[in-house]
């Protein structure tokens, strides 16, 4: 290349160096800044292609870098093909650039949704805390008043410190016996409804002992062999009997026959 052995200006890093050379040379080579076509300036100078630093015309300008239209021709192609790298890396840049601010515009909106989660969460949460602490009073408040009436029914010995005269020692007294009477009141009364239940049980239980198991509308007066259960009526033991796999109904024993009985 036409710049290999001098290298890039020192003040330009090698990307702008190489991307700002290609565009020179191109534009210089399209336009015919070249040996042959290039002015003469006053006291003998010759004005190289336009745009590039002293440094680089005197370099565009020196008659060994000049040999031949080929070489031009060379030279140009060689500045095109890195301008077209140059450009090339350029694009590929900014498309690593877009698709890094894509991943981190995608990173940022699910940040935000975890942040509003997280702050809808904390709201519910201060939520339930207060509705926590409200329940919690209610039930001090109700734990402070249990303690009081247990003391005032057990008569602790703080509460009786607290009485300083025989008349509040009475009016407690009463009130004792009060509320006594009026617990063992309702305990009478749920022992007779206990009575009662126990005793309507037992009446169905007998109104039913004697009745057939199956029907329960005959008495039983038969009972089924081998096993001997005396629980069916006539009309229900034959039934049993005649099915195709007679068994009783209340052990599964197979029945061989019947034994009929009689009250009187």
């Amino acid at each position: 290349p036409l710049y290999a052995a001098q290298g890039p200006p020192a003040a330009a890093s090698p990307m702008e160096d190489k991307f700002e050379l290609a565009t020179h040379i191109a534009s210089s080579c399209l336009a015919g800044y070249f040996p042959g076509v290039s002015e003469e300036v006053p006291g003998g100078d010759r004005l190289g292609p336009p745009g590039l630093p002293p440094q680089l015309q005197q370099q565009l300008l020196q008659p060994s870098s000049w040999q031949s239209q080929q070489e031009n021709a060379r030279m140009a192609e060689c500045a095109m093909a890195a301008m077209a790298l140059a450009v090339e890396e350029a694009n590929q840049m900014m498309q690593k650039d877009a698709a890094e601010r894509k991943k981190m515009e995608r990173a940022c909106a699910t940040f935000q949704e975890e942040a509003r989660r997280l702050s809808v969460t904390c709201r519910d949460l201060g939520k339930a805390n207060n509705d926590l602490r409200r329940r919690l009073s209610k039930v001090e408040e109700e734990l402070k008043k249990q303690s009081v009436d247990l003391a005032w029914w057990e008569v602790t010995e703080e509460a009786a410190a607290k009485v300083l005269t025989e008349g509040e020692i009475s009016k407690w007294e009463n009130n004792l016996r009060a509320a006594s009477s009026r617990s063992l009141a309702k305990l009478t009364d749920r022992r007779v409804e206990i009575r009662v239940a126990s005793a309507a049980t037992a009446a169905a239980a007998a109104m039913t002992d004697g009745l057939c198991k199956i029907c329960y509308d005959r008495p039983s007066a038969c009972a089924l062999l081998p096993c001997r259960h005396h629980a069916f009526c006539s009309a229900c033991a034959r039934c049993i009997a005649g099915s195709r796999e007679p068994a009783c109904p209340l052990c599964r024993e197979p029945v061989t026959g019947l034994f009929e009985t009689f009250t009187g």
